[in-house]
């Protein structure tokens, strides 16, 4: 959450596109907040984010994959 929020460095080269995409994301919104869930409170996303992390994307490949809609059912597009 910090990472996304720009209040620390991403240290990981890998990550980096990762954390441009969530912070390009977040921009497309008026407004959103996140927040750190510790993990053993959801394990769910716990498992998701393990899995993911062992899937290397390509750039381009995500933007085929995040389709968003805000409360009106409007498309957000995502734009790298």
């Amino acid at each position: 959450v910090s990472q996304v929020n720009g209040d620390w460095q991403v240290k990981d080269q890998k990550l980096i596109p990762y954390q441009e995409l969530a912070a390009s994301l977040l921009r497309q919104f008026e407004e959103c907040q996140l927040l750190h869930v510790k993990r053993e409170f959801n394990p769910i996303a716990d498992g998701l984010a393990s899995l993911g992390s062992t899937i290397a994307f390509k750039p381009g490949d995500l933007s085929d994959l995040l389709k968003l809609e805000d409360s009106n059912n409007h498309l957000l597009s995502y734009q790298n």
